[in-house]
């Protein structure tokens, strides 16, 4: 009915996957490849 609701859900759905692979990589390399503690956010 709407196409453009279900665009931005697609846009958020992509935006969402990317930060989580984003988060998922940060945590990975403090903790996988340095001993450093991860830094304040």
């Amino acid at each position: 009915m709407n196409r453009n609701r279900s665009r931005w859900l697609t846009y958020a759905m992509w935006i969402a996957i990317a930060i989580y692979i984003g988060i998922a990589i940060y945590v990975f390399w403090h903790f996988g490849f340095t001993k450093l503690p991860p830094p304040p956010i």
